[in-house]
């Protein structure tokens, strides 16, 4: 503790206003940054939970054993523990938004390589898609309150609770066969 009763050590620092002090008048709309946030939260899931329902056909597409098959659904388990914990770090020092943007390209990217042809670019994706999940994971929640007051935070917070039931449910109704 400091002297001021605040807890010692680094927090995450982010951007805060309104936009009327940002440089070329750029401005923040809360409704269009709850969007952002929603969407990226939403595509989050998908990438790792996918991978179950369709992995007998995965499988019998792409030469994978039994053994090749567990590592690639443990591939993303395995980034979410080893990575989760280097997220706030990024996010004090380059800033939340562009970690957020660079996850969300990283996740883009790891799921168009995974698709490409043979098991070693199907690792690679999911590894890729993996570890990017795992630091949007921590700071998609993180950007929720520094990007917005208390009256639109809160139904965020609700969106971002309610959310993966939602997504659970079409994942599985589109991605089964």
């Amino acid at each position: 503790m400091t002297g001021g009763g605040e807890p010692e050590g680094p927090e995450v620092v982010v951007a805060h206003g309104t936009g009327a002090d940002e440089p070329h008048g750029a401005r923040r709309h809360p409704f269009l940054l709850g969007l952002v946030v929603a969407l990226a939260a939403v595509n989050l899931r998908p990438a790792v939970a996918s991978v179950g329902p369709v992995l007998p056909e995965m499988r019998a597409d792409v030469p994978l054993s039994g053994t090749g098959a567990a590592v690639l659904t443990f591939a993303p388990v395995l980034c979410f523990g080893v990575l989760a914990g280097v997220a706030p770090r990024l996010a004090r020092r380059l800033g939340i938004e562009p970690v957020l943007l660079a996850v969300m390209v990283a996740v883009a990217a790891g799921l168009a390589v995974r698709v490409l042809d043979g098991p070693v670019l199907l690792f690679v994706g999911t590894v890729v898609a993996g570890g990017a999940i795992a630091v949007g994971n921590v700071l998609v929640p993180l950007s929720s309150p520094a990007f917005f007051g208390p009256d639109f935070y809160r139904p965020l917070r609700c969106f971002l609770a309610f959310q993966p039931g939602v997504v659970n449910f079409l994942r599985r109704t589109i991605s089964e066969p």
